[in-house]
């Protein structure tokens, strides 16, 4: 799987590639996108191959941690 967004200095970046087992999960520390916008997760679908979808993160006051359940 891999990330990618506006970061806090507004340029268009990824994060690393985590390779995850099926049904398992992983922790995306030190990205500091965006805020109140979307990010992209891009992630293998096997058999259909890569795919993605959008998610939010939410405007945080004072930083933080957004956590993110994708099935």
């Amino acid at each position: 799987m891999i990330l990618v967004g506006y970061n806090d200095h507004g340029d268009w970046g990824g994060s690393r590639f985590w390779d995850v087992p099926a049904n398992g999960c992983t922790t995306a520390a030190d990205y500091w996108w965006q805020t109140d916008r979307s990010v992209e997760f891009h992630h293998v679908r096997p058999p259909k191959g890569w795919t993605w979808k959008q998610l939010y993160v939410p405007k945080a006051g004072d930083g933080g941690t957004t956590q993110f359940s994708i099935s």
